[in-house]
């Protein structure tokens, strides 16, 4: 992760209180699809065990958009299909599938 800071991605720890409960992991750029679009990758969105499903995840998501994402940036996240409880918290704040990435 030491190299990732150090190049274009940005982190920001999530607090409660004094408390740290998690962490984003984001860079900002291009859309290769749109250019002229801003654009926020969210590579990692993280919260302790401890703290989730007490609204923190939705507030600190929020927080993020509002005050560290440039105002009208396309924001995506990577959501693997068999993380069923992870695909409910992002369709919950609104983000919906783009594509599917298949492998074999």
């Amino acid at each position: 992760m030491r190299s990732w800071l150090r190049g274009e991605w940005e982190i920001e720890i999530l607090l409660n209180d004094e408390q740290v409960i998690g962490y984003a992991v984001f860079r900002l750029g291009e859309d290769d699809f749109e250019p002229d679009e801003k654009f926020v990758y969210l590579r990692q969105f993280y919260i302790r065990r401890e703290h989730r499903r007490k609204g923190y995840g939705t507030g600190a998501l929020a927080h993020l958009i509002r005050f560290s994402f440039p105002e009208g940036a396309k924001v995506c996240v990577d959501v693997l299909n068999a993380n069923a409880r992870g695909v409910r918290f992002w369709r919950k704040f609104g983000f919906e599938p783009y594509w599917t990435r298949m492998e074999l």
